[in-house]
């Protein structure tokens, strides 16, 4: 069963991935469509393929997962969009709408947390993607406002942290 759904993994990615590990390019004919979306003074800086993107808003009941979606960073806002054969965006935000920015590594794969007023947005990226995943979140950071940028930093163990946190996301301790 498990080479079944690696053949079809493989044939999935083939299909719609020609480049197979190019994990912050994208593809073409999203690339097309999506500068028809751009306004004329917003340029791509960067995008991210993820393995999935879970958005939580306020309520629990409204949170969704979408599975191999695009993370993409333009001079202006954030835009998330579904991989398929055309642009299809089901998530954008602002820029100026970030509250903060966390890179971590949970169970071996990177993820990248962001939180908006009232919901917040976790890009689990693939396994292995540790170096796309810092160029990506270092480039996202950099286009944030100073006073929203991830600053805070745990005392035990030196690491960086969620503002929020009550435990440290690496080594356990409450802060």
């Amino acid at each position: 069963m498990a080479r079944i759904k690696t053949v079809f993994k493989n044939i999935y990615f083939s299909l719609f991935d020609p480049s197979g590990k190019d994990l912050l390019s994208l593809p073409e004919r999203i690339k097309n469509d999506l500068s028809l979306s751009l306004s004329g003074d917003e340029k791509i800086v960067i995008s991210m393929k993820t393995e999935r993107v879970i958005y939580r808003a306020g309520s629990s009941k409204d949170s969704n997962t979408f599975y191999k979606a695009f993370a993409v960073l333009t001079s202006k806002r954030v835009i998330l969009a579904k991989n398929s054969t055309s642009l299809k965006i089901f998530r954008d935000f602002q820029l100026s709408q970030v509250n903060s920015l966390l890179y971590e590594e949970v169970a071996s794969k990177p993820t990248i947390h962001v939180d908006i007023a009232n919901s917040k947005y976790v890009l689990s990226l693939p396994p292995g993607s540790f170096t796309e995943a810092k160029t990506f979140f270092d480039t996202f950071n950099s286009f944030l406002e100073p006073g929203k940028r991830e600053n805070n930093f745990c005392s035990k163990c030196g690491n960086k942290i969620h503002t929020d946190s009550v435990y440290c996301s690496h080594c356990g301790k409450k802060i």
